[in-house]
């Protein structure tokens, strides 16, 4: 049996993970982030969404 994969843009992806368009582009030029090309554009499955580890960001401020 074929099972369909969703795929979803880096625009959508970033609305995901609260972060920006360029940052999931960023993960998916350096292979952080499995994606597929289609024509010019990238396209990310669904599947890579959980194989992508997530880090907390910091922002470098002290804590007071």
């Amino acid at each position: 049996m074929v099972t369909e994969e969703s795929y979803l843009t880096p625009d959508e992806v970033a609305a995901i993970y609260r972060v920006t368009g360029a940052t999931i582009r960023r993960l998916i030029r350096t292979g952080e982030m499995r994606a597929v090309r289609v024509g010019s554009q990238w396209r990310i499955p669904r599947s890579a969404l959980s194989e992508t580890p997530h880090t907390e960001r910091t922002t470098g401020r002290a804590s007071a």
